[in-house]
């Protein structure tokens, strides 16, 4: 019952302030769009070169088929920097039709056999995107913590034992029910405009569950160690910018120095990315277990340490 209460005062003080309350619950779904629509119009799913050595009109109909597909880019291919260009990821698929007169009589090239990594896929970018996003507004869906330790109510807490897994309880759920709200409006905004995440709407909302356990424990901790709002707003940025980088949203693992891909192991954008990776190749959430694994155990860890902290240091939050 005191955790219905606490997770319902929480409500009743976010919608108080009725503009902030509706900016927090759509604004993650209006950026998650954006993204999806950049995303869609920048970065075509297929890019193909074409390598000939005929003249360029004999292959108007390969060309206009080309054309009219959806999601694909094309340009004509230079022999001369054909590897570096596969390696680099400038084209998918080459089809090379010099040693042949017919159009079905191409050879596909590709760099896949040399294991380099061109980059993350839509659906990878869109659920780390996702996952950076909800830390920061759980950070700030979390800011009522802020304000109970400076009114005196989270020290009140404090000397009531019984009562501080209902405090925070309240937190965990207030939280929980307002991002998983944010997803579910993004995924009706992505439907809307037939914009594509990658993944079946299922382990869509399996993962994004996921995210918002993990985004929630993060930003209660952060919340109980910060004295201030602007302060906790800072640290939740600076930290997930520092997971998103390390984690592979920009430069996948595979490309990174070794050292770094030691260190991105602490970064839960990374285990996100894998666990996204393994559904794309038709492996499920479990398969591997590693993924979940470490996410979850990074969940309960920091909702661990916020009830030490609360519990072990009340002259902090007073």
């Amino acid at each position: 019952m005191a955790t219905y209460l606490v997770m319902k005062n929480n409500f009743k003080r976010s919608y108080n302030n009725r503009l902030l309350f509706i900016l927090i619950l759509i604004l993650p779904a209006i950026t998650i769009l954006l993204a999806g629509v950049v995303n869609k119009i920048s970065n075509p799913s297929e890019r193909i070169g074409i390598l000939i050595n005929a003249h360029k009109e004999e292959y108007s109909h390969l060309i206009s088929i080309l054309e009219k597909t959806e999601d694909v880019k094309w340009e004509f291919a230079d022999e001369h920097t054909l590897k570096t260009d596969l390696i680099m990821g400038k084209y998918n698929i080459v089809l090379d039709y010099r040693d042949t007169k017919t159009i079905n009589g191409f050879k596909a090239l590709s760099y896949e056999n040399e294991k380099v990594t061109t980059g993350i896929t839509k659906a990878e970018q869109m659920i780390s995107f996702l996952l950076t996003l909800l830390m920061i507004t759980s950070t700030l869906n979390s800011s009522v913590i802020i304000k109970d330790k400076k009114v005196g109510t989270l020290s009140r807490f404090c000397y009531a034992p019984t009562t501080i897994f209902s405090y925070v309880g309240g937190n965990i759920v207030y939280n929980i029910i307002l991002a998983y709200c944010q997803i579910i409006f993004a995924l009706l905004l992505l439907k809307l405009f037939h914009i594509q995440v990658g993944i079946s709407d299922g382990y869509f909302l399996i993962i994004s569950f996921i995210i918002v356990l993990i985004a929630t424990a993060f930003g209660i901790f952060i919340s109980y160690i910060s004295r201030s709002e602007m302060k906790a707003n800072i640290i939740a940025a600076c930290i997930t910018v520092l997971f998103s980088l390390l984690g592979g949203s920009f430069v996948s693992i595979e490309k990174m120095p070794f050292l770094f891909q030691k260190i991105s192991a602490v970064s839960p954008t990374r285990w996100i990315i894998e666990m996204t990776k393994n559904i794309e190749q038709g492996k499920g959430v479990l398969e591997p277990s590693m993924p979940l694994l470490v996410l979850m155990s990074s969940t309960l860890l920091l909702l661990i340490f916020s009830i030490v902290i609360i519990n072990y240091n009340k002259e902090a939050i007073k």
